[in-house]
C-alpha cells in the first residue's frame, strides 16, 4: 500500500522534471547571443581605417569622426565625382548618450547606451558590421532594434522626413563587403522616432557570418540620424534558412545618385529660378540651393508645407540686384575745335582832318603860262604875250 501511494507522487515529480527540462531549453538557447557588445554599451574609440577608401577619408590615420563601440566597425559609400555636393557624405558615428544619466533616453532601447550615425543637410549610404564565429553551417537569426530621426528642422518628431531605407543583413560567408551578392537582406523600414524590430535568418556557409546594418536616406535633410540598439545573433538550427529570411528581399539597391542640372542664373528682374525635375521635392530644391525649407517657402509665398509641385514649374531660390542697363552705343564724339584766337585789338589812330589845299591863283586865260617844250638852256619861259608870230 505504501508503494502504491508513492506512485502518484513519483509521477508528479517526473512530470515536473520533464517540464522543467523542456522549459529551460529555450531559455538557455535564448541566452546564447553570439554578438560582441550587442547593447552598444561601454567605451567608444576612434576607428582606425582599414581600406584605401577609408584611409583617404581619414587622413590623420584615425577617423576621429567615427567613434565606434567595441566589436563594431563602420562602413560607408564615399562621394563620387558624379554625386551632388549633398549626396553620399561620410556620416559621423558616435554614442547616443554623451554623458550619464543619458539626456536622450527616447533614443535608447535598453541598457545605458545606443549607437548612432548621421549626416547633416545631406544623404549617406552607410551602416555598421560585425563578423561572428558560429557553429559550422548553423542556421542563425539576427535581430536588432532601429529608429530614425529625419527632419527638415530641429523639430521632434521628424519634420517633413525622407525615406531612410533602413534594413539589416547576414553574409553567410563571413565577408565584410556590404554590396556582396551573398548577403541575405531583410525588408526596408522607415521607423521615424520610435524603435521597431528588424529580423533576418540565414544559414552559415562555414564557421563565420557577418551581420550588417544599412541605411540610405533618399533626400538631404537637416537631420538624417540613424539609431541602433539591442542586437542579437542566435543559432536556431542547422541547414538552410528560408530564402530571404524573415522580412523581405535581399536585392541591394544602387546608391542614390544625383544628376545636377544647369546652374541657375538671375533673370532680368534679379530672380534666380529653378525648374522642377522628375523626382524633385520642395525640400530637395531648397537643399540644393543651400536653403532651409522655411527659407524656400518664404521666397515662394503661395507654397506651404502641404503644397504639391509639378515637373516644369519654376520657383525662386534666390534674389540679386537687377543688372544695370547697358548704355546705348553711339558714335565717338569728334573733338571740339579750339575757339579761334582773337585778333589783336589795334587802336585806331584818328587822323587829323585833311587841310584843304590853298586855292590856286586865278589867272586870266591870257596870263596862264604856256609851256611849249622843255625849257631851254636858258630856262626861258614864254608867255603868249611875248611870242611873235
Amino acid at each position: 500500500m505504501r508503494q502504491i501511494r508513492l506512485l502518484p507522487t513519483l509521477a508528479i515529480l517526473l512530470a515536473l522534471g520533464l517540464w522543467a527540462a523542456v522549459a529551460s531549453q529555450p531559455i538557455a538557447h535564448a541566452q546564447q547571443n553570439l554578438l560582441v557588445n550587442p547593447g552598444f554599451d561601454g567605451q567608444y574609440s576612434s576607428f582606425v581605417p582599414q581600406t584605401d577608401q577609408q584611409k583617404a577619408a581619414c587622413t590623420l590615420g584615425v577617423c576621429t569622426t567615427a567613434q565606434m563601440p567595441d566589436g563594431w566597425f563602420p562602413w560607408w559609400v564615399s562621394q563620387s565625382a558624379t554625386d551632388g555636393e549633398l549626396i553620399n557624405r561620410m556620416p559621423e558615428y558616435k554614442p547616443v548618450c554623451p554623458s550619464q544619466p543619458c539626456p536622450y533616453l527616447d533614443r535608447v532601447k535598453g541598457g545605458v547606451q545606443a549607437a548612432q550615425y548621421f549626416t547633416f543637410h545631406s544623404t549617406h549610404t552607410a551602416g555598421m558590421w560585425q563578423r561572428v564565429t558560429v557553429p559550422a553551417n548553423a542556421r542563425v537569426k539576427y535581430t536588432i532594434w532601429g529608429q530614425a530621426w529625419s527632419s527638415a528642422s530641429d523639430a521632434i518628431p521628424s519634420d517633413y522626413p525622407t525615406p531612410v531605407n533602413m534594413r539589416i543583413g547576414i553574409d553567410p560567408t563571413g565577408g565584410s563587403n556590404p554590396f556582396s551578392g551573398s548577403i541575405v537582406w531583410s525588408g526596408y523600414q522607415n521607423p521615424y522616432d520610435n524603435y521597431v524590430p528588424f529580423e533576418i535568418e540565414a544559414a552559415a556557409q562555414g564557421t563565420a557570418v557577418t551581420v550588417f546594418m544599412w541605411s540610405a536616406p533618399a533626400e538631404p535633410r537637416k537631420h538624417n540620424d540613424i539609431y541602433w540598439d539591442e542586437a542579437s545573433l542566435v543559432v536556431v538550427g542547422q541547414g538552410s534558412a528560408p530564402a530571404g529570411g524573415g522580412t523581405g528581399s535581399g536585392a541591394a539597391p544602387a546608391a542614390p545618385a544625383y544628376v545636377p542640372g544647369p546652374t541657375p542664373t538671375p533673370n532680368a528682374e534679379g530672380l534666380i529660378l529653378v525648374t522642377v525635375q522628375p523626382g524633385d521635392t520642395m525640400w530637395a530644391l531648397a537643399a540644393r540651393a543651400g536653403l532651409t525649407l522655411d527659407g524656400f517657402l518664404e521666397l515662394n509665398p503661395p507654397l506651404t508645407r502641404d503644397s504639391f509641385i509639378n515637373v516644369g514649374e519654376q520657383y525662386i531660390i534666390g534674389k540679386v540686384d537687377p543688372p544695370a542697363a547697358e548704355p546705348t552705343p553711339s558714335r565717338k564724339p569728334r573733338p571740339k575745335r579750339p575757339p579761334p584766337k582773337k585778333a589783336l585789338a589795334i587802336p585806331l589812330v584818328k587822323r587829323p582832318p585833311r587841310q584843304p589845299l590853298p586855292p590856286r591863283p586865278s589867272h586870266p586865260p591870257s596870263q596862264r603860262p604856256l609851256l611849249l617844250g622843255p625849257p631851254s638852256a636858258c630856262g626861258l619861259l614864254m608867255t603868249p604875250t611875248a611870242m611873235a608870230f
